[in-house]
Order: structure tokens, then sequence, then C-alpha cells
């Protein structure tokens, strides 16, 4: 995520936007993806954050534990089910 940070300062730059317009814009893309995110969650549909690493971890070997946090188990409860 800091790589497409660093790019959007970068094409500010090219643009000519100035430093305080160029944070209120990636303030404004920050807010929709976390707003997209919220609606999304809301629907009862997976964040694209939790598919994409889902999908890493399961082409990769992932890590070897038997129970994975999802959207119905929370991280405390999976822990303490390992435990």
């Amino acid at each position: 995520m800091a790589w497409s940070w660093q790019y959007s300062t970068t094409a500010c730059r090219l643009l000519g936007v100035g430093a305080d317009l160029t944070q209120i814009i990636k303030g404004l893309v920050l807010l929709i993806a976390v707003a997209f995110d919220v609606y999304n969650k809301s629907q009862g549909k997976r964040s694209i954050i939790g598919m994409l690493t889902r999908n890493m971890n399961r082409s990769s070997g992932g890590p070897s534990s038997p129970i994975q946090p999802d959207e119905t188990t929370s991280t405390k409860e999976a822990i303490a089910r390992e435990a």
C-alpha cells in the first residue's frame, strides 16, 4: 500500500498539485476505501484485502494452523480454540 501512496504523491507533483491539495486527495481516497469496505461488510461480503490475503495463504501453503480467523471467527476466538 505504501507504494501506491508514493505513486499518488508523484502523480500529483507531476500535475502541479500543491502539497495541501495532495493531502486532501489522499484523505478522500482513503475515506472512500474505508466506506466501501464498511458497506461490503454490512452486506455480508468479505473485504477485498481479506480475500487477497486468504488466496495468498492458500497458494503459498500458508500457515499450518487448523483454524483461521475469518468473518465469523474473531482472532481472540481462534487463539482460544488453539490453546
